[in-house]
């Protein structure tokens, strides 16, 4: 099932600064991650620090008990996209 994830990373280093937006899709084919202002549409939103958000693709880190870390819509499409990209 195609799924797409809605990205807002704030640079943990630099507070208060603007959001970096991105949109991940993940198909039967493959997942892609394109930065863009445009993210109406997708199945989830996720806002996150860079820390927090490393915290689950490097570290290991647990989405459902990570600090730092809001998302509305679709949990399984946010579930997904750390899958497709976890190290």
């Amino acid at each position: 099932m195609d799924r797409t994830v809605a990205l807002k990373l704030t640079d943990s280093r630099v507070p208060g600064r603007r959001p970096a937006a991105y949109l991940a899709t993940m198909t039967s084919s493959g997942s892609t991650i394109r930065k863009t202002d445009l993210l109406d549409g997708a199945d989830a939103e996720v806002h996150s620090t860079t820390r927090a958000w490393k915290g689950l693709i490097i570290g290991g880190v647990d989405l459902d008990t990570a600090d730092g870390i809001t998302l509305t819509g679709d949990a399984e499409a946010v579930h997904a996209l750390v899958g497709a990209t976890k190290l």
